[in-house]
Parts: C-alpha cells; sequence; structure tokens
C-alpha cells in the first residue's frame, strides 16, 4: 500500500530525479485485481488481457487503454482500436468505426465500418449527402464516383460523373455502358455475345435481353410461359421471331 511520507513531492525534493524501475500508479486508492480504476506506468509491463503493457488505462481491473514498449502496440476503446504493425484495427462490432464530423458537428453519422456479416460499409446517414469516390489522375480531370439519393425523392442514383472523353462502366469486360464526355467520346451500350444461355426470368412479367451468337433475344415471362423473341443482326434480315424454345 501507498505510504504517505509528506504532503507533496517539493516537500522532499525539487527535482523529482530519474525513475529507472517499478511503477507510478494514480487511482481509487485500491490494490490492481480488487477493483482498482485508474492508470499504472511502470516497467516491467503490467499483464491485462493475456498481454503485458507498460502503460495500462484501467477500470475496475478491465484495461481500457494500454501501450506497450516492446513492439509500440497501443489499444484503445475498450480494446476495440487496435494500432500496431498491422496498422489500425476496429473490432467487428458496428459500433468501432473510422467516424468523421458532419458539418453539424456530430460524429456518428459518417461512419466506415466492418458489418457483422464482414462487409465494409460506408454509411451516410445525414439525411443531406452521400457517397462520393474522387479521384485526380493528375494530368486530366477529377473524376468522381457518387451514390446518392437523386433529384426524385426516395430514388436512389449511382452517377459517374464524366471526364472530358466521357464516363464507361464496365461488368466483365463483357459489357460497356458509354456517355459521352464535353470533349467528346460516345453514348452506346456495347455488349459481347453470350456463350451460354441465361436463366430464364423466373417471376411473371419478367423480362431479359442478351446477345447469343448473331442474334438480339429477349426473353419474357408470360404468366409461367417462357417467351423468346429474337431478330436475326446478319445480313438485310428484319424479321422477329417468336419461339418458346431458346435460340
Amino acid at each position: 500500500m501507498q505510504i504517505v511520507i509528506a504532503e507533496g513531492l517539493s516537500d522532499i525534493s525539487k527535482r523529482l530525479g530519474l525513475i529507472q524501475a517499478g511503477e507510478f500508479r494514480s487511482g481509487n486508492g485500491k490494490e490492481p485485481g480488487l477493483g482498482f480504476s485508474g492508470v499504472r506506468i511502470g516497467y516491467p509491463p503490467f499483464l491485462y488481457s493475456s498481454e503485458l503493457w507498460n502503460i495500462a488505462g484501467i477500470e475496475n481491473d478491465i484495461l481500457q487503454a494500454g501501450m506497450r514498449a516492446s513492439d509500440g502496440k497501443i489499444v484503445a476503446g475498450g480494446g476495440n482500436v487496435t494500432i500496431g504493425a498491422s496498422g489500425i484495427v476496429f473490432a467487428n462490432n458496428q459500433q468501432s468505426a473510422l467516424a468523421f464530423a458532419d458539418t453539424t458537428g456530430a460524429i456518428d453519422t459518417i461512419l466506415i465500418y466492418s458489418s457483422l456479416f464482414d462487409n465494409l460499409t460506408l454509411k451516410n446517414s445525414t439525411g443531406t449527402g452521400g457517397v462520393i469516390i474522387n479521384v485526380d489522375t493528375a494530368a486530366h480531370n477529377v473524376l468522381e464516383f457518387v451514390f446518392d439519393e437523386d433529384a426524385l425523392a426516395e430514388r436512389s442514383i449511382f452517377s459517374l460523373t464524366p471526364a472530358t472523353k466521357g464516363a464507361r462502366l464496365n461488368v466483365g469486360n463483357e459489357i460497356f455502358i458509354d456517355g459521352e464526355g464535353s470533349g467528346g467520346g460516345q453514348t452506346a451500350i456495347t455488349a459481347y455475345p453470350s456463350s451460354v444461355t441465361p436463366s430464364d426470368p423466373s417471376q411473371s412479367n419478367e423480362a431479359s435481353i442478351y446477345l447469343k451468337s448473331n442474334k438480339l433475344i429477349f426473353v419474357y415471362n408470360d404468366a409461367g410461359t417462357i417467351r423468346y423473341k429474337y431478330l436475326d443482326l446478319t445480313g438485310t434480315g428484319v424479321t422477329w421471331v417468336h419461339t418458346t424454345t431458346a435460340p
């Protein structure tokens, strides 16, 4: 237990000097293991949560924050945040996140975190902003990918802000959606022929479109009957063909 021998350090010496080994402890006066809350600084390090710590912030004998000298590891937030050789790691609990203050000063509306289903989540619940990925290629325009609410309320929009020569959405190097830019480019949907027949629409009134061999094919679920209507794109033929068997 601590023994009080003076009212303060100045009663002993005007210079504290060098503490080479031992412990500095400031807390609620209870011994570690008996309900201690406070701060411990010392060498050799202290054992908490099966690890050693030279600086430990403790609440009722449970580590809340710590740092050790051997490898520079730091924990904070009750163990939910770790800074170490692997970088900054947040616990997978949807509560520990990289948070940014919004324009009102709130720190719980713009977040990046790992969900309980191992999804990387970028969350913006400000009610006024979206999610923007901004890329500056140095030699050309700044490019932006924007996910937000459209001008029509309650409709989402994903936008590729075009550079001078436009914007392109690439789906598996098989389908390209191009938008023209202020300095040219093209506006088109380009698709390579499918090597297999896509799955039939499963719901009534559901439809799909695909290109196979030399045919542009529309598939429609007509109340359970799958109908194919296709156009042969070769030559000068302009006749649509109907069938219930995939062409």
